[in-house]
């Protein structure tokens, strides 16, 4: 593989790691829109800790850990394969969409999702050492592959948004900290809550 120093992605530029990856000093994926895909399906691979715009992981079979913190400008694809956050932060600002497997395995990182995260038929959300969350678009669950929140707190906060699915799903420890609208409204599937907490003026 090639010694990159900086590799720029362009206005709706399509860029795939298949293999082994290269080694890349810098990597600037933040052009409206472009998407980097990691398709692995081999060996894992480590996902470039930068700014993206739009992210895909489609390694059936492999896992792709964040190699740093991460911020999305677009959206989240997990089609195969498991996408696992580790002691990075993760921030999306666009949607998500879990087919494959969304995990985390750490007690301390730091994950936002501004956009709505909607768990696919077959897709997974596991996590170990209750990691949280916080959603600011919403949360779907029509997967019941598994969806396992631990006893990390899962905070909805700043938008108005939609717990919702076809499957049942748990979320142990869920604080409401939404004061616009109507708050959080739980439709579809209703999610079992064993520790609701409102927050001020929520």
């Amino acid at each position: 593989q090639p010694t990159v120093t900086t590799l720029t992605q362009g206005t709706s530029a399509q860029l795939t790691f298949s293999g082994s990856m290269p080694t890349i000093t810098t990597l600037t994926a933040t052009a409206s829109p472009n998407t980097v895909s990691y398709t692995n399906t081999a060996a894992g691979q480590t996902v470039i800790a930068t700014t993206y715009h739009h992210l895909t992981i489609d390694d059936s079979g492999q896992t792709a850990t964040l190699g740093g913190n991460t911020t999305l400008n677009g959206n989240l694809t997990i089609t195969a394969g498991t996408l696992q956050l580790s002691t990075a932060n993760l921030t999306v600002t666009g949607t998500s969409s879990v087919t494959g497997t969304l995990a985390d395995n750490s007690a301390t990182s730091t994950n936002l999702f501004t956009g709505a995260v909607t768990i696919n038929s077959g897709g997974i959300w596991t996590e170990t050492n209750n990691p949280a969350f916080t959603f600011r678009g919403g949360l779907t669950n029509n997967s019941s592959s598994g969806f396992t929140s631990g006893t990390g707190t899962y905070t909805f906060d700043t938008n108005a948004q939609t717990i919702s699915g076809s499957q049942a799903f748990t979320i142990t420890n869920l604080t409401n900290n939404v004061t616009s609208g109507t708050g959080p409204t739980f439709s579809g599937a209703q999610p079992t809550v064993p520790t609701p907490t409102q927050g001020t003026s929520a």
